[in-house]
């Protein structure tokens, strides 16, 4: 019923660190701003890369009797270069925003943190 597509994307954001689940990123002219993401991390040779998967309904008939035909991309992984990775740095996370107000288009699913 559904057609997938694989999305990548580059990521640019500055890794901050990680606190248990919770993995920070700066963002701004000076870095001065947070926000969050829940989950694992793809730690990697080099690549800074977001992927995600696009569904499409084959046959849009489906969506006359109740098939959702999603048009957000459905986020599967990050990767980043394992030279990144570190304990969550001195920085104020009181305020983060999570990654679902800070990258349009895409479904990161439910973020708790």
């Amino acid at each position: 019923m559904y057609e997938a597509e694989q999305v990548t994307i580059p990521f640019s954001y500055t890794y901050a660190g990680s606190q248990e689940s919770n993995h920070y990123f700066t963002y701004g002219d000076e870095d001065q701003y947070v926000f969050t993401l829940q989950g694992d991390i793809n730690w990697t040779d080099g690549e800074r890369e977001l992927v995600g998967f696009e569904f499409r309904l084959v046959d849009e008939r489906f969506e006359d009797i109740g098939f959702y035909n999603e048009p957000d991309i459905i986020f599967d992984s990050l990767s980043l270069p394992e030279s990144e990775q570190q304990a969550l740095s001195d920085i104020d996370t009181n305020g983060a925003l999570s990654i679902n107000d800070m990258i349009g288009g895409w479904n990161f699913g439910r973020q708790f943190y």
